[in-house]
């Protein structure tokens, strides 16, 4: 094929989690990020619109022959009663690989004037991540999922060849360990990445944790454990009403109630105070600081610990209480629910230099 006709995208970034996707390209020299959730329905046919109503938000991409919507409505394709499932074997599944198409496709989003009439799109480089407990057994085999080719839909309906040329798998909360010194001037970065740094991420299916010092991992006292922001929702959904959690529309409401710092959602009608439900989700935040301090050990040690994800600002603000001597110590991200796959952007340009 002729190179004239394939447009070649330098480097970008994919964050699949259990609970949410995100994506991270830089078209027109302006970094953008977006995300969706981690749920894809498998569809027979189109979408049904009426006059007045307008179509979901979403793509229809294959694999293995089925058809799956992913996108930012992907809940209103699901049944009204379904549960997601927090498996160390998820990188394997139909449903991964439907999400990695979708975010192949919303980064085509972002080149939509760049990518018009070309044959064939090439991503020089993709930077992706795996949690701390699944990351060494599996980044070969995800890696090798990835790089290849892929039929995407483009965002004209019309579909391409994405050729993935090289996938680099890093630990998620490497991520965000990187964003955070990219922000210092050049002159302090060194120094900052000497410090023994904590990152720690509450995401929406595992608490990770990892310990660096001057940009080396320190593997013993680095882990996670595979609870997170989920089972947080479904422990106030056990609170209200026991099958409320298959509902995906209320895990959504709840999620959103949670990780936005709101005061209060709305069920069938009824306004529930969040703080008044936050003890059962305060019961799985202690669960994940234990399992930190057991798995780190002494916190003296540590110069600065950094809460990242979707949940973070949560379990930074219980961490705060149950953890008052090392408050000094203990900053939230600037922008948690995006800084790891940020820094896995970032990541990419390093390598590429």
């Amino acid at each position: 094929m002729d190179k004239a006709s394939t447009f070649v995208i330098p480097n970008a970034a994919g964050d699949i989690g259990y609970f949410s996707t995100k994506i991270a390209s830089k078209a027109n020299d302006k970094l953008e990020t977006m995300a969706f959730p981690s749920q894809c329905a498998r569809v027979m046919g189109e979408q049904i619109i009426s006059v007045g109503m307008t179509s979901l938000s979403g793509v229809n991409v294959e694999v293995e022959g089925t058809s799956y919507f992913v996108g930012p409505d992907s809940a209103l394709q699901t049944k009204g009663r379904e549960s997601r499932t927090i498996s160390e074997n998820f990188v394997e599944t139909p449903e991964y690989m439907a999400l990695y198409k979708g975010a192949l496709h919303y980064i085509l989003r972002n080149y939509a004037s760049q990518i018009k009439g070309m044959e064939k799109v090439a991503i020089k480089r993709l930077v992706a991540g795996l949690p701390m407990n699944t990351f060494t057994e599996k980044k070969e085999k995800l890696r090798k999922l990835m790089e290849g080719t892929h039929t995407i839909p483009t965002p004209e309906g019309k579909s391409i060849n994405v050729e993935v040329r090289s996938v680099t798998i890093i630990p998620q909360p490497q991520g965000a360990m990187i964003n955070s010194g990219v922000k210092m001037p050049q002159a302090e970065m060194a120094d900052y990445y000497k410090q023994n740094l904590l990152i720690i991420d509450l995401g929406g299916g595992t608490c990770d944790w990892l310990l660096s010092n001057n940009r080396k991992f320190i593997s013993e006292r680095s882990s996670a454990y595979q609870k997170g922001v989920l089972a947080c929702v479904y422990a106030i959904c056990e609170a209200i009403k026991k099958d409320l959690k298959t509902d995906p529309l209320v895990v959504q409401r709840i999620d959103d109630a949670l990780c936005l710092s709101k005061k209060s959602f709305k069920l069938s009608g009824r306004e529930y105070m969040v703080a008044d439900l936050m003890p059962h989700a305060n019961h799985i935040l202690n669960e994940c600081l234990n399992q930190i301090i057991t798995s780190v050990g002494s916190l003296n040690s540590v110069d600065k610990i950094i809460f990242t994800g979707g949940g973070g600002r949560m379990l930074y603000e219980q961490a705060m209480d149950v953890w008052p001597e090392y408050r000094q110590v203990m900053t939230i991200d600037d922008n948690p629910v995006f800084s790891i796959v940020t820094g896995m952007y970032h990541i990419g340009e390093i390598l590429n230099a």
